[in-house]
């Protein structure tokens, strides 16, 4: 089977990839109120990216392809995860005191929040893309499917963007109180 390259794609990634930097490094000093917004829209197309090509996999695939490509992304990526995190461990140890509230927050900020260093986006793709292939696949709800996308990412935009307009919302502050992480830094 030939492999497609997507070289608007790439193109799209990479400059996806400096506006992430943009966010973290704050390259235009005064100026980054105004390009923050811009910017924050890196990590959404990187998620649309990274479901277009796993979607795409699946497309005229019998339910046991289907589920062992999903198999193959999920495995994928918490190698991803696995290895960093080990590779990171010694420098962030002190700072994360992973087991110092438990095996269970320990498992807590694996899953819904981070680890390491955004290491928060790899677990929302994996959590992400089993809960839309599920949805889709065996539910067949694709426009709600869609709708509880939008709803979710509406919300953490309240969260993170217009943090500071709606911080005092009560069912965003209801959410931020019992989510076990930054709802903005998850699968949502």
């Amino acid at each position: 089977m030939e492999k497609k390259n997507y070289d608007s794609i790439d193109m799209m990634k990479f400059i996806l990839s400096l506006m992430v930097a943009a966010i973290h490094i704050n390259p235009v000093g005064n100026f980054h109120g105004y390009i923050l917004p811009i910017c924050r829209m890196a990590v959404p197309l990187f998620f649309l990216a990274s479901g277009y090509f796993l979607f795409g996999k699946m497309q005229q695939k019998g339910k046991k392809e289907k589920t062992s490509i999903l198999k193959q992304f999920i495995v994928r990526n918490l190698l991803l995860y696995v290895f960093w995190f080990f590779v990171l461990l010694p420098v962030n140890w002190n700072d994360f005191q992973y087991f110092e509230q438990g095996v269970l927050h320990f498992l807590s900020t694996f899953l819904f929040g981070s680890l390491f260093p955004a290491s928060w986006y790899i677990m929302a793709l994996v959590i992400g893309a089993v809960i839309v292939f599920y949805l889709s696949e065996y539910i067949r709800a694709g426009k709600w499917v869609f709708l509880l996308g939008v709803v979710l990412y509406v919300l953490c935009c309240l969260d993170s963007n217009y943090g500071g307009i709606f911080s005092e919302w009560i069912p965003l502050k209801q959410i931020n109180q019992y989510y076990p992480a930054r709802i903005v830094n998850s699968f949502p």
